[in-house]
């Protein structure tokens, strides 16, 4: 697969990381982030700028199709990216945003620098190495599961730590772990959030972490009371199948090997270009049900 690492594309941009063991590193890291989530928004209006003048010239020069079909698909895709780009939606922000909050606001640069993080060509490395990065999500998620126990952030930084364990056999915190277990015995608690992509996500990792360290009758009840639940949609559909092939032993691998069939959340059709977005998903599709 070829890396797409580095770039900016049409407004959505990818920094190449690198791993952070110290302050020094994460306030480095704060200003590679900004300066590329700002590039990749001033891209995207360029962009955009540029298809309506295709459109425009396509009008003038007159028997152009081609120039106001081109136009149009330039105008169309970097107009909605743009768009996207000044929005936060759920623990998920766009460029902008992400721009206009870094500086002012570590802990939302932590949880950036840590959801991108997967993008990165050398994913497992950097999250073995940052533990700098580790010990702030972890505090993070501490302060708001203290506030509120259904707090989406600190349900995503969960989520990505029981991937971590999961995959990569990092050890999970004492507070994650004591969260996951709150959630097996206070599972109510989460129904006003339980169609949220990232809840969605985090209650099949949950699942499997149960099934990892051989509780299958816990995991199989999580399956049945909300898995199972999971609406009828693509990304939804993904992890009924793969909870059924991780779970309930029934061989979905046909299914599950094919890359176009992974997806892990909305933004599968772009972010599964890059080795670090399916790097976990290809792991626990192959791997996990044989542990």
């Amino acid at each position: 697969m070829f890396n797409l690492n580095n770039i900016g594309l049409m407004g959505a941009s990818v920094v190449e990381q690198f791993e952070i063991s110290n302050e020094a590193d994460f306030k480095r890291m704060v200003r590679v982030f900004a300066k590329s989530m700002l590039f990749a928004t001033v891209s995207g209006i360029v962009m955009t700028v540029f298809g309506l003048g295709l459109i425009i010239l396509g009008y003038i020069v007159g028997d152009s199709s081609n120039l106001i079909t081109v136009g149009c698909m330039f105008l169309l895709v970097n107009f909605i990216l743009v768009i996207n780009s000044f929005n936060r939606t759920g623990n998920t922000g766009g460029d902008y945003f992400a721009y206009k909050y870094i500086f002012n606001n570590y802990e939302v640069a932590a949880q950036f620098i840590f959801n991108y993080m997967k993008l990165s060509s050398n994913y497992d490395k950097l999250r073995k190495n940052s533990n700098y990065l580790r010990k702030m999500l972890t505090e993070i998620f501490e302060r708001r599961v203290k506030e509120n126990i259904i707090d989406v952030d600190a349900i995503s930084i969960a989520t990505g730590f029981i991937s971590d364990f999961l995959v990569a056999k990092i050890v999970l915190p004492d507070s994650i772990e004591r969260y996951v277990e709150k959630f097996n015995k206070n599972a109510n608690e989460f129904n006003k959030i339980k169609n949220l992509e990232i809840c969605k996500k985090f209650i099949t990792k949950t699942a499997y972490y149960y099934e990892f360290i051989g509780k299958h009758e816990v995991a199989k009840k999580i399956y049945n009371d909300f898995i199972l639940q999971f609406p009828n949609k693509n990304v939804s559909n993904y992890f009924k199948l793969q909870a059924e092939h991780i779970i309930q032993h029934k061989d979905n691998s046909a299914f599950l090997n094919e890359m176009k069939n992974i997806k892990p959340d909305l933004y599968y059709s772009f972010y599964r270009l890059f080795d670090g977005y399916i790097h976990d998903e290809v792991f626990l599709n192959e791997k996990l049900r044989e542990n």
